[in-house]
């Protein structure tokens, strides 16, 4: 397909179409140590997680697999101090809540049939062209539920998240 016929959504504050084709409404967020724009329903939870220290290089609100039932949200962290520390702070979020929920992200990577919405993780090596001979970098893939973002977001919004520091 043309490049021209991709669909690029523009980031509601700086108007620009970013580098991959986008579904999803953009939104600009400003972090202490980086910027991005971003799908709408995934910024209240990448600002929590960038105030955590957390670095991400990529987020997608909403895809699904062939056959799927389920629409899944994406987000990479730069690397997996950045992957560890997201658990951690998400982790908090879900302290007291719905059990089957807090199950979901202790079942990272679960095989059980029953546990079909587990959360999953998924790494792949990226290679920096930079310095000269470059060197390899390890990148780590949240991929959640669409609806549980939209619980964590209530939860992290609504200050339910008093345990996290």
């Amino acid at each position: 397909m043309p490049v021209d016929e991709l669909r690029f959504c523009r980031c509601s504050l700086c108007g620009g179409p970013g580098r991959v084709r986008r579904d999803h409404p953009q939104i600009h967020i400003v972090g202490t140590v980086q910027q991005a724009c971003v799908d709408e329903m995934l910024a209240p939870l990448l600002r929590y997680l960038w105030a955590g220290g957390c670095l991400t290089v990529f987020s997608c609100q909403a895809s699904r697999r062939p056959g799927d039932s389920i629409d899944w949200a994406h987000i990479t962290f730069a690397d997996g101090h950045s992957f560890d520390a997201g658990l951690q702070l998400l982790w908090q979020v879900y302290r007291g809540y719905d059990p089957t929920l807090k199950s979901r992200i202790a079942n990272i990577g679960s095989v059980n049939p029953s546990a079909r919405c587990a959360w999953e993780h998924g790494m792949f090596v990226h290679h920096e062209p930079w310095p000269a001979g470059g060197w390899l970098r390890a990148r780590h893939v949240l991929r959640l539920p669409t609806d549980d973002v939209i619980t964590i977001t209530r939860l992290v919004s609504n200050g339910d998240n008093s345990s996290v520091a």
